[in-house]
């Protein structure tokens, strides 16, 4: 309602800074066919009023094509390629050499080959293949290109980038004193299956798991894909694991998965959770995912954090929360051992 007070006439969408929701204008819901009876998209959700009309918030996959439509607009290559090279510039002011693209879609893969053919690439990007629409998974037809490993110091291509749960809504079944509450979240369907395609076609899969059910899906399709393909070389990862059990960080490290993990969530995550302990499950497992013999990658996940490396990672080794508490300090990490991650 207050979108649509402003009296436009198009379409709005204000983008949460996590990129997992949206709200948009009542024009916005009639160009995206939302109305009452619409169902709720699989791995996503259409928030609704009492009366049962969609009220403007789309979380998760429900906003993908509200995100897609609005880039078409933005998506011309010259544009592109000058926003690209100036957050580029950004990011090599503040020390950072080389960037993972954890959603890039066809048409911003194309951006970065032509930056990179003509010289004006300013720091090394590896691209995690992904759809236009943000949080949609796999782009079918991108399997049929260029596979993980292919490029150069420049410009690589990554893991394909898929998700087993939401970020603003992460799958989620805990219990506290014993007491187990109802489930949680948004689990996306067909991880197995796009991790079976991806790995058939010769690409490395990165999955977005933070909650403890997310991460058991994630697990789960690794299991099924070393098993029709055993010859695979591994190298699974696992994009946060920000809730796990002792139990799930063995079987990571059973299977040989690396955790790309952000000590700049300390911050608000620890923020939102500290002094909610659960029975089994551990918010930001650091120390115990180290200790366990996984990988630990330092990423910022930006927007979703800060992005300089050295103050979030000193973040993983305080784990000192926004409001000044300190989320659970066994879980600490060294900080040379930041270092070394990042």
């Amino acid at each position: 309602h207050t979108l649509d007070d402003l009296g436009l006439e198009r379409p709005i969408v204000v983008a949460h800074y996590t990129l997992h929701q949206c709200v948009v204008s009542s024009r916005g819901l009639d160009a995206l066919g939302i109305g009452r009876s619409t169902p709720d998209p699989p791995g996503g959700m259409i928030v609704r009023e009492p009366d049962g009309s969609p009220s403007g918030l789309l979380v998760e996959r429900a906003w993908s094509e509200a995100h897609a439509r609005s880039m078409a607009g933005c998506r011309d290559p010259e544009r592109w390629a000058e926003l690209f090279a100036a957050r580029a510039r950004v990011l090599l002011r503040d020390g950072i050499t080389c960037v993972h693209d954890a959603a890039c879609g066809p048409s911003a893969e194309a951006v970065y080959r032509e930056l990179r053919r003509s010289g004006r690439l300013p720091l090394s990007v590896l691209v995690m293949p992904h759809a236009e629409g943000i949080l949609a998974g796999s782009d079918p037809a991108r399997l049929d290109g260029p596979p993980t490993g292919e490029g150069d110091e420049w410009l690589r291509v990554g893991p394909v980038k898929l998700f087993a749960d939401g970020g603003i809504a992460p799958a989620m079944d805990v219990s506290i004193g014993g007491v187990r509450g109802e489930p949680f979240g948004i689990a996306c369907p067909g991880l197995s299956d796009a991790v079976g395609a991806a790995v058939e076609r010769g690409f490395r899969v990165a999955v977005h798991a933070i909650g403890n059910v997310g991460l058991a899906h994630a697990l789960a399709a690794f299991t099924l894909a070393l098993r029709r393909h055993g010859d695979v070389e591994r190298r699974f990862r696992v994009e946060h694991a920000s809730l796990a059990s002792k139990a799930q960080i063995a079987e990571m490290a059973q299977l040989g998965a690396v955790a790309v993990v952000q000590p700049g969530f300390v911050e608000h995550i620890g923020r939102a959770v500290e002094g909610v302990p659960f029975d089994e499950e551990i918010w930001l497992p650091f120390g115990e995912l180290l200790r366990c013999g996984v990988p630990l990658a330092g990423s910022s996940d930006d927007p979703c954090a800060p992005h300089r490396p050295l103050p979030c990672a000193a973040r993983g080794t305080t784990r000192r929360t926004g409001s000044g508490g300190i989320l659970t300090p066994e879980q600490s990490v060294p900080f040379e051992d930041w270092l070394r991650a990042y």
